[in-house]
């Protein structure tokens, strides 16, 4: 039997009908907010484009996978490589850096979209991304007339992964923090360094320590968790401790203070705990 649409459901519905006329180009990451919209834009059959930015900020496995997930929902779809450090301003990690990253990609999809004769730009924001860069990320999309149907009917997060339930859809994937994010501000971004905490997080990944992520003070490797990861972390500790320091790292410790803006549907931050592992 067929189960009736929310309410909510049928208004992004129509929102999204509305705005993918003559065609849209959706800046499509996997997570839940891209993989509803994109969902969402193929049920009505425009032409749609999927294309996930790939820049030296990105890890390489969640663009491909996003690209993957974007195939299975039956897009059209292309990675776009941007590479955001040419902007002195993004590679010296400024607090505005955001900003500038985000019209560079933007800026950069509206080309790519236009040269294919497509000229709608959306994007998966939800309506509780409630960090530090919201400003910066929704301006940039303002200035350059891109839409977020999800963000305009006040969509959580939340409410997205529900609203994927209800159309029988798996949940998108829960992404790791940018890259840049794993510096302090004003400290430059270095390749090399951008290289080193990819390949930390594939070890601690081969450890089976997922969803920990790497932020980098200098010759120090600190792994930001969860506190029920911890034990997890400390029986691997000699394995990860020996591999981070074959990387080239001098030392590693333990933060138990994983943020919920670095971890989709987390609860409160708890209080801080560092131990060295």
């Amino acid at each position: 039997m067929k189960t009736e649409k929310s309410k909510l459901l049928q208004e992004l519905e129509a929102k999204v009908k509305e705005l993918v006329y003559g065609g849209v180009c959706i800046a499509f990451s996997g997570d839940d907010g891209s993989v509803l919209l994109l969902r969402l834009a193929m049920e009505t059959k425009a032409r749609v484009l999927a294309v996930t930015f790939q820049t030296p900020l990105s890890l390489e496995d969640e663009s491909l996978a996003a690209q993957e997930r974007a195939k299975a929902l039956g897009a059209q779809c292309a990675l776009l490589p941007v590479d955001v450090l040419r902007d002195a301003r993004v590679a010296a990690n400024t607090p505005g850096r955001f900003y500038y990253c985000e019209r560079m990609q933007f800026e950069a999809l509206a080309s790519f979209a236009a040269s294919r004769g497509i000229f709608n730009i959306c994007d998966g924001s939800c309506a509780d991304t409630a960090d530090e860069e919201r400003q910066d990320r929704d301006r940039a999309l303002r200035e350059l007339g891109v839409r977020s149907p999800l963000l305009e009917c006040s969509v959580t997060h939340a409410q997205a992964r529900q609203l994927l339930r209800e159309l029988g859809e798996a949940p998108g994937a829960m992404l790791s923090p940018s890259l840049a994010k794993r510096f302090p501000f004003d400290t430059p971004i270095e390749r090399s360094e951008l290289k080193l905490i990819e390949d930390g997080e594939r070890l601690l990944r081969g450890l089976r320590l997922d969803g920990c992520y790497l932020y980098l003070h200098g010759g120090l490797a600190r792994i930001v968790a969860r506190r029920d990861q911890a034990a997890g972390i400390l029986a691997s500790s000699q394995d990860c401790v020996n591999g981070l320091k074959a990387l080239g790292f001098a030392h590693v410790t333990l933060d138990l203070d994983l943020q919920p803006c670095e971890e989709a549907d987390a609860g409160e931050p708890e209080q801080q705990s560092n131990a060295q592992v």
